[in-house]
């Protein structure tokens, strides 16, 4: 539970130090009253969501468009790029943060609800929940990744033979 009762000049490093241990320590539930952080920590979730699902979606497109158009790289050449990017960001840098394992709990999430009001008065505040994902969510973007690499690269390599013969 981070509360918002300190004020002051440091007051968000404060939050921030709070909520670094909560996450370190693996707590099933953190509830976030100080706005700014709950914001942040938000965004911050939902940028590795869209890591993962731009990887996903760009390597399939890749994958697809060198299918189906093997005689256009400039199609799937960039998809293919941002999908490694998006994956290789997501697996370096994104999956090793602690608040990796957390979603944002929504209101349909009663039972969480009940708990995080009975933890805090405050109505407005971030309730964060702990899914312990397998790493298929990493392992299937990379594999997309590196598929979509293996078939834009021999598709590039015939469609330039083809074109230099």
């Amino acid at each position: 539970m981070i509360r918002e009762i300190v004020s002051g000049m440091d007051a968000q490093s404060v939050f921030e130090n709070e909520l670094e241990s909560a996450l370190e320590s693996k707590c099933d539930l953190i509830v976030i009253e100080p706005d700014r952080l709950g914001e942040e920590t938000v965004r911050w979730i939902r940028l590795g969501d869209c890591l993962h699902s731009t990887a996903m979606i760009t390597g399939s497109g890749s994958v697809v468009s060198a299918l189906l158009w093997e005689d256009r790289p400039y199609v799937y050449c960039p998809l293919t790029g941002l999908s490694l990017f998006c994956a290789s960001f997501f697996r370096f840098s994104w999956k090793e943060d602690p608040c990796s394992v957390y979603r944002p709990a929504t209101e349909e999430d009663t039972e969480v609800q009940k708990k995080a009001e009975n933890m805090s008065g405050s109505a407005k505040r971030v309730v964060l929940v702990r899914k312990d994902e397998p790493d298929h969510r990493s392992f299937i973007h990379s594999a997309v990744a590196v598929i979509a690499m293996t078939i834009s690269a021999w598709k590039l390599y015939r469609w330039i033979k083809f074109v230099a013969a």
